[in-house]
């Protein structure tokens, strides 16, 4: 099967999508299928290769991570030649439309995954009363659905959520597959070093986009609570985005500052050094469609403690490695400073998240969406 994944984010850009996307392209190709993925020209990156098709783009002016695409760059004769089988658009913007013509002109079904809950960050939408983006952003997201052969969402919440903006073609529930990554003393070491942590630093770690949908102000606030009872405490942030400014200056006002450390972004593996560095992954999102990162924790043994909300609530469900808390600081507090004062619960944790970890195989789950493929071809 030749499948062609269209996105508007994907490497060297990282964040949730991309690691979604480049996931399950290993896992198709490990089966012999071929994919060719079509997205956004960005600098840095290598132009189009045999595999990955650039559309040149702009950056989107409210939002200097994201880009454009400018459309009809690559002609449909271009795309009818590759033979695809199926089209997978991992995004509803520009190339979510362009997969949604070639599907229509080349008489190919197209598949949606609805990564991300864009309710929730109308806030980048600048100028225009709340009310009324969050409606569009409703409305939006039911017709690029209803457009689409089969939409697969992360989490069973999101699939309800989708049902009630008025969704009413096939959807199935496929999160992400993830695999632990092997780390060596010397990298951990290396890590250290490289973030100015001690042997003796108790580590919590956030991996994720710094962005005020992240909840990333409420993880300062708590983790000023938490420094004030373990002294050698550390706040490790693997990460990058529009809120950092905001979160600098809120770690300055509480007094925190020689307790947190913001790495920037990192390469994937490094990701997976610090997590097996850390006793604990926060993680207080409340807008995941599913939460990869917890899933990654997990897979390296570290439990994680999370707000009990969509998309998290699947990963950690009836607290298998890990905790789900209110929302509110003292509950999260209390939940992170247990785990912290009783090593042999942590290590039970620790235990429960391994085998929760394994739930989500990157080869399991990615024949589950080739199923998904051949029944819509079939039908």
């Amino acid at each position: 099967m030749h499948i062609g994944i269209f996105t508007d984010t994907y490497a060297p850009q990282i964040n949730g999508v991309v690691t979604s996307t480049i996931s399950f392209k290993k896992a198709y190709e490990a089966m012999g299928h071929k994919v060719t993925v079509f997205c956004p020209s960005v600098p840095g990156a290598k132009e189009s290769t045999e595999d990955v098709k650039r559309f040149r783009s702009v950056t989107y002016p409210f939002q200097k991570e994201y880009r454009l695409v400018l459309p009809f760059t690559m002609s449909l004769k271009e795309v009818k030649a590759l033979n695809l089988d199926v089209i997978h658009a991992q995004t509803p913007f520009t190339m979510g439309y362009m997969a949604l013509k070639y599907g229509k002109k080349l008489g190919v079904p197209v598949v949606h995954t609805y990564h991300t809950f864009f309710a929730e960050y109308i806030h980048y939408v600048p100028c225009i009363p709340v009310k009324l983006v969050k409606k569009w952003a409703h409305k939006e997201s039911r017709d690029f659905c209803n457009r689409c052969a089969h939409v697969v969402v992360p989490s069973v919440q999101m699939k309800d959520k989708l049902g009630d903006y008025g969704v009413t073609v096939p959807m199935s529930v496929v999160p992400t597959g993830v695999s632990s990554e092997d780390v060596t003393d010397e990298e951990k070491v290396a890590f250290r070093s490289d973030f100015d942590l001690l042997e003796t630093d108790r580590v919590l770690m956030y991996v994720g986009r710094l962005a005020h949908e992240k909840n990333i102000l409420f993880l300062a606030q708590a983790f000023a609570r938490l420094r004030d009872q373990f002294s050698s405490l550390k706040l490790v942030l693997i990460g990058d985005g529009p809120a950092r400014k905001d979160l600098e200056n809120k770690i300055d006002e509480l007094g925190i500052k020689q307790s947190v450390i913001i790495t920037g972004y990192v390469d994937r593996h490094q990701v997976f050094v610090g997590l097996d560095i850390a006793e604990l992954l926060v993680f207080p999102s409340k807008t995941e469609t599913q939460g990869l990162s917890i899933i990654e924790a997990l897979a390296m043994g570290t439990p994680a403690v999370c707000i009990n909300e969509m998309g998290v609530s699947d990963v950690l469900a009836q607290n298998r490695g890990g905790y789900l808390t209110e929302d509110c600081l003292d509950s999260y507090v209390e939940h992170v400073a247990l785990l912290l004062n009783d090593s042999s619960l942590r290590e039970i944790k620790q235990k429960e998240a391994i085998q929760r970890a394994s739930d989500f195989s990157e080869e399991a789950l990615a024949q589950t969406m080739i199923s998904i493929y051949e029944g819509t071809l079939e039908s």
